[in-house]
């Protein structure tokens, strides 16, 4: 029995040719990802500085601690998990 490529054994109900087109596609897709790079990370760039936002990302430790330093709500009491299902319901289109 010959040894098949890992890539036959994966889908071994594919031809040969159909191999070829999705390989095809998958390069095309990774080369249209690599090309549009730079101008998602400028929309996001510009979308982070118009939402205001800057610096290192918080961990979820200290941004618990901040929240619980700016209103002295603790994020694990229930009253603050209703105060997050209200704002995100008031939000909603």
């Amino acid at each position: 029995m010959p040894l098949q490529s890992s890539e036959q054994s994966a889908h071994p109900g594919r031809s040969s040719a159909e191999r070829d087109a999705l390989a095809s596609l998958g390069a095309e897709l990774l080369r249209r990802a690599e090309e549009s790079q730079p101008a998602l990370e400028a929309a996001w760039d510009e979308l982070v500085a118009t939402w205001g936002i800057h610096g290192e990302p918080l961990g979820v430790q200290r941004l618990r601690e901040s929240i619980q330093q700016e209103s002295g709500a603790k994020p694990d009491d229930n009253e603050f998990s209703r105060e997050l299902i209200a704002l995100r319901e008031d939000r909603r289109p």
